[in-house]
């Protein structure tokens, strides 16, 4: 009996030495995962704060005095340099530059006097168009003069072919003799329109011929102004 009751002590103080282990081992495994969340916990609010203080607190900026460096070797290339924008220039007549006032790469505005031109064709051209314009100026007074004399002698060949006309009636002129006198009234009266439609024909001349003088004083006037006219 004895011997029973010893062996039933030791196997309850077995147990409870099983129990403890355990009990120990649980607190012990709650200990560190309460230490780990804890550790974890302080180094995520202290990246928060961080994070925080950086957002809020100025930016340190370094800074360097630039300088120029020492050169190690000369290099030199080829090369040339265009513009974007290219505006042609072109003079409206021939000629000879006189003078110049501006050069290339200068800075121009809109109706800058660029050069001067020298043009002895078209002097020439001008001078030739106010001969011709005097020219059909005097062919337009003498077609004038000429209808003039023309409608005189119509006049008077109907007034000869009235007279005629009289002389047949009465027998003192043959009937061939006062058809002769009307055919030279028709012919007088041709005249007269081909007079007048030379009339017309030499006034176009003197309104062409005028034109023309026009349109190279113009020019001449502009020549010897070579002048940048659009903005590029």
């Amino acid at each position: 009996m004895e011997t029973s009751s010893h062996s039933s002590t030791e196997h309850r103080a077995s147990h409870r030495s099983i129990a403890v282990i355990a009990a120990l081992v649980v607190l012990a495994f709650c200990g560190i995962l309460l230490y780990g969340w804890t550790q974890h916990r302080g180094l995520d609010q202290a990246a928060q704060a961080e994070a925080q203080h950086t957002s809020a607190a100025e930016p340190n900026v370094t800074v360097v005095l630039t300088k120029r460096a020492s050169p190690t070797i000369d290099l030199t290339l080829p090369g040339n340099i265009q513009a974007i924008t290219e505006t042609p220039i072109l003079a409206r007549a021939e000629g000879y530059v006189i003078k110049r006032y501006v050069d290339i790469g200068d800075r121009v505005k809109a109706g800058t006097l660029l050069a001067e031109l020298d043009t002895p064709d078209l002097d020439q051209q001008v001078a030739q168009a106010q001969a011709t314009l005097e020219q059909a100026r005097a062919a337009l007074a003498q077609a004038r003069a000429s209808v003039e004399q023309n409608k005189a002698n119509a006049q008077l060949a109907e007034v000869t072919a009235k007279r005629n006309a009289t002389l047949v009636s009465r027998g003192v002129l043959s009937q061939q003799e006062g058809d002769q006198s009307d055919a030279a009234t028709l012919a007088q009266a041709a005249s007269v329109r081909a007079a007048e439609a030379n009339v017309a024909a030499a006034q176009q001349n003197v309104g062409a011929s005028e034109a023309n003088l026009h349109r190279l004083l113009e020019l001449q006037a502009v020549s010897r102004q070579l002048r940048r006219c659009r903005k590029s």
